[in-house]
C-alpha cells in the first residue's frame, strides 16, 4: 500500500466523513434525503481532488466530469455523470431527487469508491485513515486494533489500546529524542527495540510517582507541539494509571463508562502525538 502524505490522508478522511454523513442522510425521509446527493457529491469531489494533489497533477480543465480526462483509469464513468446531472439539477435548477435517484446515487457512489481507491492511491478504501501513515508496527496494530473496537461500539476496549499505543509513543519518543539505549539508526521498529531491552521495559524509565510521571509526560507533549489541553483531558478524564510490565503495558484503571465522545478524543488525540513522534525519526 502506499503510504500518502499527513495533508492528503486528511482530505482523504474528511471525504470519507462527508461520505458517511451523506449514507446516513440518505436512508432519512423528505429534505434530509433529498441533500445527501449534494453531500455525495463534496465527498467524491474532495476525494478526486486529493488525486490530482498525490499524482502532482496541475491540470488547469475545469468541471466534475474531467477528472476522467486526468485520470485514465478512473472507471464508472456513465454512473458518476448521471450522478453529477442530478446533483446540479438539484442545486442549480432546484428539482428535487426521486427517492430511487438517492438511492441508485448512494449505490453507485459506494461502488465509485471501492473500485478507484487502490486505481488513485495504490490504497484499499477501507484503508483510508490516519492510522495508515503510522511506520512502527507495535503502535500500529494498536490504534487499528483500537479503531476496530471503536466501529464496534466498544468503547473501553478501543481507550485500553489507544492508551498502550499512547505510552509505546512515548518511549519510543524518549529514545529517539533523548538518546536512551539506542542511536537513532538503531530505531527501524519498536518491535525490535523490546527484543533487546529486557527486564522492566519502562519502570525505571518514567517517574515513579503520579505527579512527576505527569511532569514527565507533559513535558514530551509540549515537546511536540501538541495541545496540552487534550493531554490533561486524555490524562485525567480517560486515563488514570498505566503500569508498565516487562514488554507489555496494562491499562489498570479507566473512567466507566467510556463514552463514544471520550473513545473518539482520546484515539484523535494519540494519533496526533504519533504522527509527531514520528517526525523525529
Amino acid at each position: 500500500m502506499t503510504i500518502v502524505n499527513r495533508k492528503i490522508m486528511d482530505g482523504l478522511i474528511l471525504s470519507k466523513f462527508l461520505y458517511s454523513k451523506a449514507v446516513k442522510e440518505s436512508y432519512q425521509k423528505g429534505i434530509p434525503s433529498k441533500i445527501s446527493i449534494l453531500t455525495f457529491h463534496d465527498s467524491v469531489e474532495m476525494f478526486l481532488y486529493m488525486a490530482l494533489l498525490h499524482n502532482k497533477n496541475t491540470s488547469s480543465q475545469r468541471g466534475f466530469m474531467r477528472f476522467w480526462k486526468d485520470f485514465p483509469l478512473l472507471t464508472h464513468k456513465n454512473e458518476m455523470d448521471s450522478f453529477n446531472t442530478i446533483r446540479n439539477k438539484l442545486k442549480h435548477e432546484g428539482i428535487e431527487p426521486s427517492s430511487k435517484s438517492v438511492v441508485d446515487s448512494r449505490n453507485d457512489v459506494f461502488e465509485f469508491y471501492q473500485a478507484n481507491a487502490k486505481n488513485l492511491f495504490d490504497t484499499e478504501y477501507s484503508e483510508i485513515t490516519l492510522t495508515s501513515l503510522i511506520r512502527f508496527s507495535e503502535v500500529k496494530n494498536l490504534m487499528k486494533e483500537s479503531e476496530s473496537h471503536l466501529l464496534s461500539k466498544e468503547y473501553s476496549n478501543s481507550v485500553e489500546c489507544t492508551a498502550k499505543a499512547f505510552y509505546q509513543s512515548l518511549y519510543l519518543h524518549k529514545n529517539l529524542v533523548r538518546g536512551f539505549f539506542f542511536r537513532k539508526s538503531d530505531m527501524r521498529d519498536f518491535h525490535q527495540m523490546t527484543k533487546r531491552v529486557r527486564g522492566n521495559l519502562v519502570v525505571n524509565d518514567f517517574s515513579e510517582t503520579k505527579e512527576r510521571e505527569m511532569e514527565d509526560e507533559l513535558s514530551i507533549i509540549q515537546s511536540l507541539v501538541v495541545d496540552p489541553r487534550r493531554y490533561f483531558k486524555f490524562k485525567n478524564n480517560v486515563i488514570e494509571i498505566i503500569r508498565f510490565g516487562d514488554d507489555r503495558l496494562e491499562v489498570v484503571k479507566k473512567k466507566e463508562p467510556i463514552t463514544e465522545v471520550d473513545a473518539e478524543d482520546c484515539f484523535n488525540f494519540v494519533i496526533d502525538v504519533i504522527l509527531s513522534v514520528q517526525e523525529y525519526e
